[in-house]
């Protein structure tokens, strides 16, 4: 059935159709058996072929047309390719791929780890109960938020920095200085001097 072109748009009412569960579909099949508007431009003969490699999701997918598991797109992981050719078969559907060094590229067989679903990956990724971040991780993660666009820089002394820094540097706990120089209206003097105790 031919497109209709309407107002400078395709109309693609005549190529709805519903599936067998009675759903919805839109779909090129009556134009192209193969599924393609335009054969003659796929795949290297398209300008914006790019050697049958895309990313998505911090993944590398590799053009594979002829794979049982391939998405809609005719892709499949890089990873999974890389771990059936060395175990010389397809992965079963069930099976997850964990990258040991967790870069999602480094696709090399040896940082590649076969686990049979995805329970067992998940329990990887999970930090067991007691796991802390070491004292150099939080200062790291103290000074990217001290360092965000959105503070309110304080100068005290002729040093300027953040609320939670001076709250740090007075021992006086942050929400309390915030209210008393947002709300109770307290000059930063006064807030930075009187200690928790003496100012009720």
């Amino acid at each position: 059935m031919p497109l209709t072109f309407v107002s400078g748009i395709f109309n693609f009412k005549n190529m709805i159709k519903r599936n067998s569960k009675g759903q919805f579909v839109k779909g090129c099949a009556s134009i192209n058996p193969k599924g393609s508007k335009r054969p003659e431009m796929s795949g290297d003969r398209n300008g914006h072929w790019k050697g049958g490699i895309t990313y998505r999701d911090g993944y590398r997918f590799i053009s594979c047309h002829n794979h049982p598991f391939k998405n809609g797109r005719g892709y499949v992981r890089e990873h999974r390719l890389v771990m059936e050719k060395h175990l010389n078969r397809y992965l079963d559907t069930k099976e997850v791929i964990h990258h040991l060094n967790g870069d999602t590229l480094d696709n090399r067989i040896k940082n590649l780890q076969l686990l049979p679903n995805k329970s067992t990956h998940t329990k990887l990724h999970t930090r067991p109960a007691g796991w802390h971040h070491s004292k150099e991780t939080k200062q790291k993660f103290r000074t990217i938020a001290r360092n965000r666009k959105n503070n309110h820089l304080i100068t005290y002394c002729g040093k300027t920095q953040c609320l939670s820094a001076w709250a740090e540097e007075f021992n006086i706990d942050r929400g309390t200085l915030a209210h008393r120089i947002k709300y109770a209206k307290w000059s930063i003097e006064k807030a930075f001097t009187k200690q928790a105790n003496s100012s009720h």
